[in-house]
């Protein structure tokens, strides 16, 4: 059974009340992907936490993309690989760190690529090849500073992410980003 969706007020209401519990990172991740879910549908996330000062990826948290059947646990390593490449090793588009050095840190591929999304190494060789072709990020950013970061799944029958989905992510990302600072 689906569950009831919410409203964007509700979510950041919740993702606030869920920060204040300061779980444990992976707990917190836990919790907060099927909140999210009632407002942004997709097939699965994968949660990061980022180094505020470097901008570096400091962990993953990819048990939905594993969960899912998107990939297991053998594949999710090589994928985490190819994350790496695209995030720090070869130009690419609508990385994390692009994402927290903007206004709104929220973005769709398709949008970063103006719908040429096969000019993205991460597309070319990690999301399409793994039947996830589109994808929603957002960066988590208090004060200039970068605490976490997300990908967020659909598989082509789910189909594309809307402006209203990346709008809703925008709106609750400082709490997520509170969230995972408690977390740390």
């Amino acid at each position: 059974m689906t569950a009831a969706r919410w409203s964007v007020d509700r979510l950041n209401r919740e993702i606030a009340l869920l920060g204040e519990r300061g779980l444990p990172r992976d707990e917190y991740f836990a919790e907060l992907a099927p909140r999210l879910r009632r407002v942004v549908d997709n097939d699965a996330t994968c949660w990061h936490t980022l180094d505020p000062h470097t901008r570096l990826l400091t962990s993953d948290a990819p048990h939905e993309l594993i969960e899912r059947g998107i990939f297991t646990a053998e594949t999710a390593v090589v994928a985490g690989e190819l994350l790496v490449r695209s995030e720090y090793l070869v130009p690419d588009h609508n990385t994390f760190g692009e994402l927290a050095a903007r206004r709104v840190p929220v973005s769709t591929l398709d949008q970063a690529t103006r719908g040429h999304v096969e000019r993205s190494t991460r597309y070319r060789d990690l999301l399409e090849p793994s039947g996830i072709p589109h994808e929603l990020r957002a960066a988590f950013v208090i004060r200039g500073r970068v605490w976490g970061a997300v990908h967020i799944a659909r598989r082509e029958s789910s189909g594309a992410f809307s402006q209203s989905d990346a709008d809703a992510l925008a709106r609750v990302a400082p709490a997520v980003a509170h969230g995972i600072r408690a977390s740390l």
